[in-house]
């Protein structure tokens, strides 16, 4: 009689399209179909076991196997509970994405700036070390579902509202009404794309900033296409920007300064084995701008 030694293998597993190909590790491809899994292996030692009998080497019955099909099957139940929970949060964190897009949509640009609910940030960023930690259980994911956990991860520094000319390089320390003002946004507006390892699939993210909405503080707001132009000293005095700029019809002085904020727009590319999406971000940013009227003295 031939003995059947098993290996208990707990796994999680990204799946893409069906039906599943399982490999010991790594990725598995069969036609367009692919598997990824991360395994930890556990044999059994001593006894040998024939696993969901509770039957021993011996052949006297044990209980150690109900214990482990019922703990796999807690595992799998955590398993699919993360997998929707997480598939909630990247839903709704999109549905808040495209009622921010809508609302500001509406908003002619240089018009008055609606009062749009800014989402916060993704809430999986927070909460997916708790989500994957379940446990050995299988957790089956889309595509969609592994770029947002890499995307998580991702790093991106907001790009800073730049206002040209500085008012620091003016005696008076202060922008101008009705002067021409140049709006960029500082920082590096396309990073090197980054790749990422997640339950052994390669997920490779490039990012770029598609527009930047400049919130000038007096209730208007500008939209610049990718990060606006950036004003040096070559440029002649009160020549506008071709790209993007700003003229103050009022002075934010003597109360104060104007809260400049930047919006930053973000693409961020996702490549999955020729498989490809796009998930959307924004950041935000600001600099005080104080703003003053200078007066022409004739005699």
């Amino acid at each position: 009689m031939r003995r059947v030694i098993p290996c208990f293998v707990l796994c999680v597993v990204a799946v893409f399209q069906s039906p599943l190909v399982y490999a010991d590790s790594g990725i598995t491809h069969s036609g367009n179909d692919v598997a990824a899994r991360a395994e930890s292996s556990a044999s059994s030692s001593g006894s040998t076991q024939q696993r969901g009998r509770g039957i021993d080497g011996d052949g006297r019955p044990n209980a150690e196997p109900l214990s482990e099909m019922m703990t796999s099957a807690s595992q799998r139940a955590a398993a699919r509970k993360a997998g929707i929970e997480l598939q909630r949060q990247i839903a709704a964190y999109m549905k808040s994405l495209d009622a921010w897009q809508a609302c500001l949509s509406q908003t002619p640009p240089g018009g008055s700036a609606p009062s749009c609910q800014q989402p916060g940030s993704p809430p999986f960023r927070a909460t997916l070390p708790t989500m994957l930690g379940t446990g050995s259980g299988q957790l089956t994911l889309s595509p969609e579902q592994v770029a947002y956990i890499a995307f998580a991860r991702l790093h991106l520094d907001p790009l800073e509202p730049v206002i040209g000319p500085p008012p620091e390089i003016n005696r008076w320390k202060m922008a101008a009404v009705g002067y021409p003002l140049w709006l960029s946004g500082g920082g590096d507006p396309n990073p090197p794309a980054v790749s990422d390892q997640v339950f052994n699939l390669r997920v490779r993210l490039k990012a770029h900033v598609t527009s930047v909405d400049f919130l000038m503080g007096d209730g208007n707001i500008v939209t610049c296409q990718e990060s606006g132009m950036p004003w040096t000293p070559a440029v002649q005095p009160g020549e506008r920007s071709p790209v993007c700029g700003y003229q103050y019809s009022k002075p934010s002085l003597p109360e104060g300064s104007y809260t400049v904020t930047a919006r930053t727009h973000w693409d961020v590319d996702w490549t999955i084995n020729n498989q490809t999406g796009v998930i959307r971000m924004i950041q935000a940013s600001s600099v005080e701008l104080p703003v003053g009227e200078l007066q022409t003295l004739i005699r």
